[in-house]
């Protein structure tokens, strides 16, 4: 074979996988039976960097730090060494690459003088993790002098952050252009500086407040409590995040001030949805608070008028309502039942036909009417409340009342 250079990933800066200098490689070549596997190697460890042809070596890097130099036609090991000690999967909480991490990047490789940089992650005992810089002759895998470098310091656009391995995991492909070598990274997940990926933050949190829930809350029923520790979970995850974003050292003034804005109505957004989580809970899990139902004053039990306006409610939702009032546990009540402005007798006629022999069930119908629910509440008020009614009371055409409503309330 002749000699040829694959000097980084997918061979071209542009990173798009097109070789133009393999004219000869056409679809009809390698459907052919000449096409096929040349010869098969055991390496150690498993292998996420593309190996790269340099000159008459196949260079290969693994993810347990071994580096070796094959005969590209033979796929004999010309040369090998180990350049590090890897990390293993439960130092770093890191699932995806098992079970060792360490060159994970293709490297890329100097036209001109044919050295081959890459970037490897080296354990170096608890606590310490390093990423090292290094420069390789691919003749002979030696190291080439002054590498290899350690990759630390801060960020020049940020004195704040310092570069730290073990968040900061070097994957996407190194980049030779104008004598310079790029390297990215992909930030790991920590919150609040727990070294734990997002989703096992947010399973501690879970866990955290599901037991605070349980002290706090025995009221509640085993639904509702994992509604409310998992609702304080995702809110406290999702704020520990917003926060970090909007404290970002790197933001503009105007982008500062966006930010603390967005992240006050954030909060605001959790603290008006908590208000709620009660009923909330209440309407998705079918579960309730257990309430202490206080004993009636047999001395003190006066007459009530309940008022339900209703404007176009369907009809079995409002007589269902007109039902639970019915069966309130209390001797002496009426329910005024004062539809306004519904202008489809389909929609009122039913519910004014229910009410029609009820014993303690008024029903008005008026069209038109003014003043919306208020102006339907003021003429019920003024004309067909029960003048002995000494207490008068709402219900909303879609509420389903407890029998202990009244007695409750009225005690």
């Amino acid at each position: 074979m002749t000699e040829a250079l694959s000097l980084e990933q997918r061979d071209f800066e542009r990173r798009d996988g097109w070789y133009p200098n393999e004219a000869d490689l056409t679809p009809q070549l390698v459907g052919s039976p000449s096409f096929g596997q040349l010869f098969a190697t055991q390496l150690n460890g498993q292998i996420y960097a593309q190996p790269l042809l340099v000159g008459k070596v196949l260079l290969v890097a693994t993810e347990t730090d071994w580096i070796y130099g094959l005969n590209p036609v033979s796929g004999a090991i010309e040369w090998s060494r180990q350049i590090g000690t890897p990390f293993r999967d439960k130092s770093l909480g890191c699932a995806d690459l098992t079970p060792d991490l360490g060159v994970t990047s293709t490297p890329a490789v100097d036209p001109t003088t044919g050295v081959v940089y890459m970037v490897d992650q080296a354990f170096a005992g608890k606590p310490r993790h390093i990423g090292w810089f290094m420069a390789i002759n691919p003749e002979a895998g030696a190291e080439m002098p002054h590498f290899p470098v350690e990759i630390k310091g801060p960020a020049s656009n940020n004195p704040n952050q310092p570069f730290t391995p073990i968040k900061e995991l070097q994957r996407p492909g190194l980049l030779f252009l104008g004598g310079v070598v790029y390297a990215a990274c992909v930030l790991s997940a920590e919150l609040w500086g727990l070294p734990l990926s997002g989703l096992e933050t947010a399973a501690y949190l879970l866990v955290i407040f599901s037991v605070a829930v349980i002290i706090l809350r025995s009221d509640c029923g085993v639904l509702g409590q994992v509604f409310h520790a998992s609702y304080l979970a995702a809110g406290f995850t999702f704020l520990g995040f917003a926060g970090y974003v909007a404290a970002a050292a790197t933001h503009s003034i105007p982008e500062a001030i966006t930010s603390s804005f967005l992240l006050l109505l954030d909060l605001g957004a959790f603290l008006v949805w908590g208000s709620n989580v009660s009923y909330v809970s209440d309407v998705l899990c079918r579960t309730r608070h257990s309430r202490p139902q206080p004993v009636a004053d047999p001395g003190y039990q006066p007459m009530v008028s309940l008022h339900i306006p209703a404007y176009n409610e369907p009809p079995d939702l409002l007589i269902n309502t007109i039902k639970a009032a019915e069966q309130l546990d209390y001797p002496d009540f009426e329910v005024v039942v004062i539809d306004n402005n519904t202008s489809d007798p389909l929609v009122y006629e039913p519910v004014e036909e229910y009410c029609r022999d009820r014993e303690r069930v008024k029903f008005v119908h008026v069209a038109p009417w003014p003043g919306y629910k208020a102006g339907a509440c003021n003429l019920a008020l003024r004309s067909y409340t029960d003048p002995r009614a000494e207490i008068v009371g709402l219900i909303d055409a879609d509420d389903i009342v407890q029998p202990y409503y009244l007695r409750e309330t009225v005690s």
